[in-house]
């Protein structure tokens, strides 16, 4: 059982674009399965994102916390916590899920979808969290830190540059 018939040839140009042939197209086309889709049409995909929501929250917050404590050597704690919460929020979150175009992939529910759900900040900080998830499970963690920080780079930068030298 896959992830949806909608989403899985799209997932192959996401690939490309993530620089990576993925290795478990399932799990990544899971990761856009919103709750509302896998209740409304249980024998079309094997579960929804929110699992795979939960690891790349983690998987994200370590990469970027990596990051940032390399880049700033001799700041605090404080300044590197809130240096991560300006780069992994909801609007931030989103904002890298709609450059990438994940809100092609979603699979939502009937209401979800009217509702605008497709566009709605949290469902894309969600899908991106996943996808995360899912690309660690799936590619390992070198792989997908390796995409994270091409991701996360250019906010990366932008931060650095209003923190001057």
């Amino acid at each position: 059982m896959d992830a949806g018939p909608r989403n899985a040839a799209p997932l192959a140009e996401l690939g490309e674009r993530l620089g990576i042939v993925p290795r478990d197209p399932d799990l990544i086309a899971r990761a856009f399965v919103h709750s509302s889709y896998s209740n409304e049409n249980p024998s079309l995909v094997a579960g929804h994102n929110e699992r795979l929501e939960f690891y790349g929250d983690a998987v994200i917050g370590l990469t970027v916390s990596r990051l940032l404590y390399e880049r700033y050597p001799d700041e605090d704690e404080g300044f590197l916590t809130a240096r991560r919460a300006a780069l992994v929020n909801r609007d931030a979150l989103a904002s890298l899920a709609l450059a990438l175009g994940l809100d092609r992939y979603l699979l939502l529910g009937r209401g979800e979808s009217e509702a605008g759900g497709a566009t709605r900040p949290s469902v894309l900080a969600a899908a991106f969290e996943a996808l995360a998830g899912a690309l660690s499970l799936a590619e390992g963690h070198d792989r997908t830190d390796a995409v994270l920080v091409r991701l996360f780079e250019p906010s990366l930068e932008a931060l650095s540059e209003i923190d001057g030298p």
